[in-house]
Parts: C-alpha cells; sequence; structure tokens
C-alpha cells in the first residue's frame, strides 16, 4: 500500500522492486504484482484491495516466460 501513488507510480514500483530482487543473491527471481488506486479502481479501502487482489490473481496466472514477472493493473469499475 503507498500512500499519494498514482496507477503509473504504483506500477513503476512493482518494476522497480522486481529489477531489485532479480539483481539480489536470494532466490527469488520473479515477482507478480498487482496494482489498484484511489479512485480509479475504488472509492473504500475494501474495494480498492479488492481490485488489486484481481489484478493480483490475474498477474499470478499468466504465462511465466521470460522476464522478471507479470505486473497486471486493476479494470476499472465503469461507474468511476
Amino acid at each position: 500500500v503507498l500512500e499519494d501513488t498514482s496507477e503509473e507510480g504504483g506500477v513503476w514500483t512493482a518494476e522497480r522492486i522486481q529489477v531489485a530482487l532479480a539483481q539480489d543473491v536470494s532466490q527469488v527471481r520473479r515477482l507478480a504484482a498487482g496494482v489498484a488506486s484511489y479512485p480509479t479502481h475504488g472509492l473504500g479501502a475494501d474495494e480498492v484491495l479488492a481490485r488489486a487482489q484481481a489484478a493480483l490473481t490475474r498477474a499470478c496466472a499468466g504465462e511465466p516466460g521470460r522476464g522478471l514477472g507479470h505486473v497486471e493493473v486493476a479494470q476499472a469499475d465503469s461507474g468511476h
């Protein structure tokens, strides 16, 4: 959870974490992330977190392929 961070900032942060983990000597080589932001993806904390979880689920379900992992952005509700 990042305060005062836009959707783009959330994606940028997840990608930076991926790069840092890939450069580290730890066993972590891939990281999936789900990004949601207020108010684009919800007006309440529960709604934003639920959309972030759904995006994370999609990221984890993606083909492993090459690279550092998937970063998925939540789908905005047409009512917002």
